[in-house]
């Protein structure tokens, strides 16, 4: 008899602990779904986010708002947009701390968006913290409240050349580099003639082939980088090539450098394309497309 007393204590310890694996199982499980659910849901949120960013650029564009001028004008760093780099602006910035560089500030970093949400004409932007620092934002996913990661910030760039288009680890000779140092070397000696002389000034032909000739190979940082390497240190250079210039640009995927006469392709889509470059193959390049850093990238538009 204590025998199979002995017996049913075990059987009981027994069906409680598969009992306890089953309910430590089945909470695993729970939290596993309610993760997955609640990455769906950002990403549905993220969607409609992105989405409503668009039509809201395209809609206030097609406006005729105008991002370079009023309360609207984007000032990366510059908060306020007043020109004066305030003591909360140089403590929130992370572009180039050391300096006030509003004009080369990429939108991932800057305070202010072309399109600042404002309370009131002359306002600072209202803001959201990203990573620990206040931004700008431009709007936010109707009906929802101010939670950090549902705004979007919008910028608009009137546009320039991409001074870091094609790959800046090659050769200035190379494919789509040859091609912007002629394109910057115009651009230059355009420059210099427009007030009716071949004299050099305000730039000439030479300085602009520099910016490719003499761009590291990670590319055109900031506009310092540009002025003291590429330009001997001149601000009038510099004051002069600016306005045409870009140091950050989307790219397109969908759109290729078209081929030339010589080098007919028989391929009829992108895709296509890609499929024939291979970057472990030498010569498998397809002349469609460019690299930097190792990958395909888009065109870069230039207005």
């Amino acid at each position: 008899m204590r025998s199979m007393r002995g017996l049913a204590l075990l059987v009981v310890l027994g069906v409680l602990g598969v009992l306890a694996l089953l309910a430590v199982a089945f909470v695993t499980m729970a939290q596993l779904e309610r993760k997955a659910s609640s990455q769906r849901l950002n990403s549905t949120k993220a969607l409609l986010l992105a989405r409503s960013g668009l039509e809201d650029a395209m809609a206030r564009l097609t406006a005729g708002q105008d991002p370079e001028l009023g309360a609207s004008r984007y000032g990366g760093e510059d908060w306020d947009a007043d020109g004066i780099q305030q003591a909360d602006e140089a403590a929130q910035q992370v572009y180039r701390p050391a300096s006030f560089d509003v004009d080369s500030c990429p939108v991932a970093q800057a305070m202010r968006p072309s399109f600042a949400c404002l309370p009131g004409p002359g306002s600072p932007p209202r803001t959201v913290t990203v990573d620990g620092r206040r931004r700008g934002y431009t709007g936010l996913l109707q009906g929802d409240r101010l939670v950090e990661g549902n705004t979007y910030a919008l910028k608009v760039h009137s546009g320039g050349i991409w001074v870091n288009g094609g790959d800046p680890a090659s050769l200035p000779t190379d494919g789509y580099n040859a091609v912007l140092k002629r394109i910057l070397g115009t651009l230059a000696e355009a420059l210099d003639r427009e007030d009716g002389t071949d004299d050099g000034l305000p730039l000439d032909q030479v300085d602009g082939e520099k910016l490719v000739d003499l761009r590291p190979a990670t590319g055109w940082q900031n506009w310092d980088q540009v002025r003291d390497l590429a330009l001997g240190g001149s601000q009038v250079k510099l004051d002069a090539f600016k306005p045409y210039l870009a140091l950050w640009a989307w790219t397109d995927p969908k759109v290729i450098r078209p081929n030339p006469p010589s080098a007919p392709l028989d391929y009829q889509s992108a895709s296509e394309i890609k499929a024939a470059h291979r970057m472990d193959v030498p010569g498998s390049r397809a002349p469609g497309f460019e690299v930097m850093g190792g990958r395909l990238v888009g065109r870069a538009p230039v207005d």
